[in-house]
């Protein structure tokens, strides 16, 4: 029944206009499908324009519907959800009626609790938006909106980055959105609640890979019970366990921390405390022996003595980290990032520091006592009816505050004291001198991912283009964790010899040579002046895009090209559609724009990667894992950063009709022996070893030849 959905005759073939068998979606299609019924985990690597999407869907639709059991899709990008979301899934479950099935799959997104509208916290920042003339204008804005919206996700809204941040004050992520009391007092007017109950309801459920971590982790409260999960993108699962149990921990995070509970302006109350204490007076709450309001008043100039303590001792600590950061840093360089070693804490001066943090863990403790007092004059004034409403929601944010605290508390006591032997601790200063960071993350993701996900599912489906390095599936299965599973390769089904030419300069210097940034902007500038624009070109620093697009603005501008780089002229996806909409565009991109960007036609024509992009070499976590190796280049460093090059590559071929230049200008690739593995990643592609000062005349050469010439072809048959 699988096989016959992607005949040529089939459904698929009457619904989308020049639909062709792929053999490698075939095979994709029967191997998920058998996952399913044999319950197995299945490692697939399907290379571009194999449409794996409709090969995972079709399969967990049917299934879904033959066993009366939802399936949980999770993406790692935006762009796949709503690829999937839009295109993808409604051409799915056209497909599945046509076949006659007996009713037709439900399919939803859902995201995390950030992404949706806490109308208790709505309803309470509009009563007094007169009083704040910082989020007034975005109340004003999101008026109408929530009057007509019927999911509440903010992704409906065009948020500017000032408004996102604002938006958490309204979200259901807010630490005062119960969804209890939510749920009870508005019902599916609970837009959060609502999304859930969809997704409950749901045959396919699509979420993201920080959503299926946390749901993992908070014991499946949030997604439906489902044994089955496809997790596409799945080269991203170790980033993603890794950043959803990373924790970072600022003297800001524990001032404003206090401040929530304490804070008075001026003869106001502010925080939670001094708030319900005046609430619960206005009730007559204060009627017990042990808690009178002289008793209450007496807490709250504890607590504020307290909080004083905290906020003292907590910047004694940041100073003494402030002085670790200062004393462990390269003069030689610039260094944010200092890694708490085992040697770092056998030096004399990390006593200091142990002491400073057992000294602010027991006065976070000292004023969490305040905290507890609160909940239980708030249980209290439940049990007797008494300011019902306002004590529900106080009681959820005091639940909310101690949670946050034990939290802080543990990532002091484990960053500082008492490591746990999984986890990599440093210290940030990215923001400046006074703005030390507490990091941590685990040293071992894979098993995170094993115990959230693996532990708990019957059948997993993971995939994604880029999966293999040297033709092996090992780096990735040890990454994240995977034991025993079945494993498919499907190779694209681009005629890439005819698709692509691979052009490696092999007399550019090599990237720590004064000369680099000089060759490469020139090659860069020569390259898309030759061939009008069109290119995207691709970096692993911040610093070389910057000196590269200043270099070749001025002149390429003078022919008509614009150069747009990214964060300075765009976001990735803004820059991406430039590139769509006008050829005569050079796009600059680094870090996001490896990957996820699909620019069909000739609008990219050439892609260029400046340098092999491995990790840096002192980012603290990179380091810690590499050290898990024997061999750590050739055995963690060398195959990440093919991984990564593969990924590259794939923007520039996205359909069968494509054509372009794939340029290295990083000679390591032809003089250094592990240069062997980023070709052998490469597809079977024409290979052109060439000067720089060539590269113009070999890119407009090829191109002409190659996309011209399929022009004039298409135009004489």
């Amino acid at each position: 029944m699988i096989c016959a959905a992607f005949e040529e005759d089939g459904p698929l073939g009457s619904i989308l206009p020049h639909y062709e068998p792929r053999a490698g979606q075939v095979a994709m299609a029967a191997a998920v499908s058998d996952a399913f019924v044999a319950g197995e985990v299945l490692v697939c690597e399907a290379g571009t324009g194999i449409g794996k999407s409709l090969a995972y869907l079709i399969p967990a639709a049917l299934w879904s519907l033959e066993s009366d059991e939802p399936v949980v899709i999770s993406t790692f990008t935006r762009a796949l959800q709503e690829q999937l979301l839009f295109k993808d899934i409604p051409v799915a479950l056209k497909a599945i009626r046509a076949m006659d099935a007996s009713r037709t799959p439900r399919a939803v997104v859902l995201k995390g609790r950030s992404n949706y509208v806490c109308r208790e916290r709505w309803l309470a920042e509009s009563s007094r938006s007169a009083q704040d003339a910082e989020f007034a204008p975005l109340l004003r804005k999101l008026h109408a909106w929530m009057a007509a919206t019927e999911s509440g996700d903010k992704a409906e809204l065009d948020l500017d980055e000032h408004e996102d941040r604002l938006f958490h004050r309204i979200s259901a992520a807010n630490e005062n959105c119960s969804a209890t009391i939510c749920r009870g007092k508005h019902g599916q007017k609970c837009l959060f609640f609502k999304a859930r109950l969809a997704a409950q309801r749901a045959d396919l459920v699509v979420v993201n890979h920080a959503l299926l971590f946390s749901d993992q982790g908070a014991g499946g409260s949030v997604l439906p019970a489902s044994g089955r999960v496809i997790v596409d993108e799945a080269h991203h699962l170790e980033s993603a366990a890794t950043r959803q149990f990373s924790r970072r921990l600022t003297l800001q995070q524990l001032t404003n921390h206090v401040r929530a509970l304490v804070e008075l302006k001026g003869a106001s109350a502010a925080g939670l405390l001094p708030v319900a204490v005046g609430m619960l007076a206005s009730e007559g709450a204060f009627t017990e022996p042990e808690s009178d309001g002289a008793g209450a008043l007496q807490m709250v100039r504890t607590a504020l003595q307290d909080s004083d303590s905290v906020v003292r001792q907590a910047r004694s600590l940041f100073d003494e980290l402030a002085s670790q950061v200062h004393l462990s840093s390269d003069s030689s360089r610039d260094q944010d990032t200092v890694r708490i070693r085992r040697e770092s804490r056998k030096q004399q001066a990390w006593s200091n520091i142990e002491q400073a943090a057992d000294d602010l863990i027991h006065a976070v403790r000292q004023l969490g006592r305040s905290a507890e007092w609160l909940q239980k004059q708030l249980t209290r004034a439940l049990r007797k009816q008494l300011g019902t409403e306002n004590a529900e929601t106080m009681l959820a944010a005091a639940g909310g505050w101690t949670e946050q605290t034990e939290d802080f508390v543990l990532q002091l006591d484990q960053g500082l004291i008492n490591p746990d032997p999984n986890g990599v601790y440093w210290l940030d200063s990215t923001f400046g001198p006074d703005s030390i960071a507490l990091c941590s993350a685990p040293l071992d993701a894979g098993s995170q991912i094993a115990g959230t996900i693996f532990s708990e599912k019957e059948t997993i489906i993971l995939t994604s283009a880029t999966l293999t390095a040297d033709g092996s599936f090992d780096h990735f299965k040890g990454q994240t964790g995977v034991e025993e599973s079945r494993e498919l390769a499907v190779p694209s089904p681009f005629d890439y010899r005819k698709s692509a030419l691979v052009y490696l300069a092999n007399d550019v210097p090599e990237p720590n040579h004064r000369d680099y940034q000089d060759a490469v902007s020139e090659a860069v500038r020569r390259m898309a002046a030759a061939i009008g624009g069109r290119s995207l070109v691709l970096f692993t620093s911040n610093r070389h895009l910057r000196l590269t697009a200043d270099a070749i603005r001025a002149p390429l501008e003078s022919k008509g090209i614009g150069v747009y780089a990214q964060w300075i002229d765009g976001s990735p996806q803004a820059l991406a559609d430039r590139l769509r909409d006008d050829a005569s565009s050079v796009v600059l991109g680094a870090a996001s724009m490896w990957e996820g960007i699909d620019v069909q036609g000739p609008g990219l024509s050439a892609l260029a990667v400046v340098r092999l992009p491995f990790d840096v070499p002192t980012d603290p976590l990179f380091q810690a894992r590499s050290e898990q190796y024997d061999s750590p280049f050739s055995e963690y460093s060398v195959p990440r950063a093919v991984l990564r090059f593969r990924q590259g590559f794939g923007r520039l071929i996205r359909s069968a009709q494509d054509r372009g230049v794939f340029v290295v200008l990083d000679r390591r690739i032809i003089t250094k022996s592990y240069g062997r593995s980023f070709l052998n990643a490469l597809p079977d592609c024409e290979i052109l070893y060439g000067r720089a000062a060539d590269l113009d005349s070999a890119a407009s050469n090829w191109i002409d030849h190659h996309i011209e010439g399929d022009v004039v072809d298409a135009q004489r048959a």
